[in-house]
């Protein structure tokens, strides 16, 4: 079940790749940013569930770190 999970997942990081490049509009590159880093963090979360004293940190810094680059894509909207 685990590996049906992590393969659906990583197709659809896979397609939503090919959709940030071929992506026209900056907001459309930008959703398409946060559903990569959000499927990535879906995906590390069901593969350290053995640990469950480290999901959360882990969660939270890739939440962060996902938040940060979306803020900066949304700043830097003239150099896309």
């Amino acid at each position: 079940m685990v590996l049906f999970l992590n393969l659906t997942i990583f197709i659809s990081i896979i397609l939503i790749i090919i959709k940030l490049i071929l992506a026209a509009n900056v907001y459309e590159k930008i959703i398409s940013f946060y559903f990569i880093f959000t499927n990535a963090i879906i995906l590390m979360i069901i593969n350290s569930i053995s640990k469950f004293e480290y999901v959360i940190d882990l969660a939270l810094l890739l939440f962060l770190a996902e938040l940060i680059g979306v803020l900066f894509l949304l700043l830097n909207r003239k150099k896309l």
